[in-house]
């Protein structure tokens, strides 16, 4: 069975084939890694020999360049390439060669949802009914009502529990706008708000039509009394 190590007086040493031997950018030691690990990183990286030492060349970097420092400490909190560039207002380019030129590479690729994601732009309207909708997953989304609900109560809602909006904008889902029905409440309570809707259409119809019959006969004196 081949191995990637060779075995010299009982103790396991890198074999030169598969192995490489590298300076250490802040202990100045040698160290081994695979061939392989030379295709991982860009040609201006400095490697290191441990995650100490990483550290250390890290905060050398970022004592030397202020940009730097922001670029890596944002990074280091685990946002992309994309957002980082977007929150310092420089380009993908500069903020890419900076972060391999400690870490040699990159994070895979992370799909942020939601507002941790840098396009968004607060959400989705649903143009039929009017509520706005954000996104729990990669194919799922929840009303955002719903959601703050939830979140204040600490539980899920039940299917038979419905969100008014108080002051009736469905756009306003402050907690202090919502509050909670159930299914034949929501529906009397919309009822009730509706007949008062058509009546208060009622009455100002007749005020109109009032106004309109005061200008017909203002306007009919008039033409008499010039006639």
């Amino acid at each position: 069975m081949a191995t990637n190590y060779l075995i010299k007086d009982g103790k396991r040493q890198a074999d030169p084939k598969n192995h490489v031997t590298l300076t250490c950018e802040a202990c100045g030691k040698p160290f081994t890694r695979y061939r392989s690990y030379l295709k991982k990183i860009s040609p201006g990286a400095k490697p290191t020999c441990s995650k100490k030492c990483k550290y250390t060349l890290c905060q050398t970097l970022k004592d030397n360049d202020p940009l730097a420092k922001k670029i890596l400490d944002l990074y280091g909190q685990g946002l992309g390439i994309v957002r980082v560039a977007k929150e310092l207002g420089v380009g993908r380019a500069v903020a890419e060669s900076i972060v391999r030129r400690l870490y040699g590479e990159l994070r895979p690729r992370t799909w942020y949802k939601g507002e941790k994601n840098w396009s968004y732009k607060g959400g989705y309207v649903d143009k039929q009914y009017g509520y706005k909708f954000i996104s729990t997953g990669k194919y799922t989304r929840i009303a955002e009502h719903r959601k703050v609900m939830e979140d204040h109560l600490g539980r899920k809602l039940e299917k038979h529990e419905q969100v008014h909006h108080i002051n009736g904008d469905k756009l306003d889902n402050r907690l202090e706008n919502l509050m909670i029905l159930t299914w034949s409440e929501h529906t009397r309570l919309h009822d009730s708000m509706r007949k008062q809707e058509i009546e208060k259409l009622r009455n100002r119809i007749i005020e109109l039509e009032k106004e309109l019959n005061e200008i017909k006969n203002n306007h009919s004196n008039s033409s008499h009394g010039d006639a």
